[in-house]
């Protein structure tokens, strides 16, 4: 009996000073613990990478085609700007340029657009043969026409002499190409330009 509790009393010290020697290890070293509490899940990686910053490109494209008219000298001409998967867009932007050698700029019209007006042509650089564009749908609701639609007029005097002519190209600078989307995603755009000639 007394060797029994001999050693028992030999087993529970023995086990006190093992349950002391792994509390100084924690003690020791509480950076092992720390980094295991702070260790992601991997449950968080998958929902990060599908919840990007930045919206993806819309796989639809806007394409903006100019007329190609002709003028004689001081005679006044307009180039049409027409459209084509003009759907659910919500704003846009863009330059326009043409040879100020050849071509003075008279004034826009045949605004084909709510919310459209002169008041989104900057006219500043006309001069210098640039004509900025900006246009947003105040709704948000987003506006979509038919494909062929001529949306606005760009008008010009003939300056150049018979024979001379002009591009009429939309342009990235000064200010960038842009088409949004109502659900707040890039639209692809594509310009095709226009001849403006002299006769």
């Amino acid at each position: 009996m007394k060797n029994f509790i001999f050693l028992l009393l030999l087993a529970l010290c023995c086990s006190c000073q093992n349950e002391s020697k792994s509390g100084e290890q924690t003690a020791e070293n509480p950076s092992t613990n720390i980094a295991a509490n702070n260790t992601p899940s991997q449950a968080a990686s998958p929902a990060a990478a599908n919840n990007p910053q930045t919206p993806q490109k819309l796989d639809a494209t806007l394409t903006l085609a100019a007329s190609s008219p002709s003028l004689a000298k001081g005679q006044v001409g307009c180039v049409s700007v027409t459209c084509v998967g003009f759907v659910d867009l919500v704003s846009m932007q863009f330059t326009m340029k043409w040879d100020q050698n050849v071509l003075d700029f008279q004034e826009v019209r045949g605004f084909n657009l709510p919310y459209l007006g002169t008041s989104n042509y900057g006219a500043h650089r006309s001069a210098e043969g640039e004509l900025t564009f900006v246009w947003i749908d105040n709704s948000l609701k987003g506006v979509t026409k038919d494909d062929g639609t001529a949306l606005y007029e760009v008008c010009f005097t003939g300056k150049g002499n018979t024979g001379q002519a002009s591009p009429f190209q939309f342009a990235n600078a000064p200010t960038l190409i842009e088409v949004v989307h109502k659900s707040v995603r890039e639209v692809n755009f594509t310009g095709i330009d226009g001849v403006v000639k002299v006769k």
